[in-house]
Parts: C-alpha cells; sequence; structure tokens
C-alpha cells in the first residue's frame, strides 16, 4: 500500500532540481478524470490557504502552505513552473543553512 507513495518520493526526490515538479505535472497529467483533478484543486487551495494563516503562529505553517503548493503543482503547469523556479532560487541558501547546522553540531 505504501510502494506506490514511496516510489512517487524516491522519483521526486531524484529528479534533478528545477525540473521536479514540472516532472510530477507531466506524469500525473491525464492520470484522473475532471472530478479528481478539480478536488485536488480545490484540496491544494484549502490547504495552502491553512498553511499561509498559520504561518504566523509558532509550527509549521510554511511546510503545510508548501504541501498545500504541491498539490496544485499536480494540476497546474503554471505553479509546477514556479515552484521548480522558487527551488532553484532557494537551494543555494538552504545548502548554506543545513551546513552551518552541520558545523554548529559538531
Amino acid at each position: 500500500m505504501l510502494e506506490p507513495i514511496k516510489k512517487r518520493l524516491r522519483d521526486f526526490a531524484d529528479s534533478p532540481p528545477g525540473e521536479r515538479f514540472q516532472r510530477q505535472y507531466q506524469q500525473r497529467s491525464g492520470e484522473h478524470g475532471g472530478l479528481v483533478r478539480a478536488l485536488r484543486l480545490a484540496g491544494g487551495v484549502v490547504v495552502t490557504l491553512i498553511g499561509i494563516v498559520l504561518m504566523p503562529a509558532p509550527g509549521p505553517g510554511t511546510l503545510i502552505a508548501v504541501l498545500g503548493l504541491s498539490l496544485l503543482a499536480h494540476e497546474s503547469l503554471a505553479v509546477a513552473r514556479a515552484l521548480d523556479a522558487t527551488e532553484l532560487r532557494l537551494r543555494p541558501a538552504a545548502l548554506a543553512v543545513l551546513n552551518w547546522w552541520r558545523r554548529r553540531r559538531r
């Protein structure tokens, strides 16, 4: 039951940065009918809005918003492209923070 989810996560992680979300979009496009697509879009919007509302409070608001955006990226090529571009811009800063954290823990 969990194998398909693990495979999708491995495929996502193995995709090169800047192409991950667009590849997901291409793999999923046409996979389901209109109702599933509409539900996924609505769910993505709702989860993203909940994440935005929770951002000022302590907790995982940003993570929830990103999860909602990734749901939207499954159904929207524009959102997928925007997330790929954002990943490329944020990746150097994220790696610098990760390296700083590793050095600090030693």
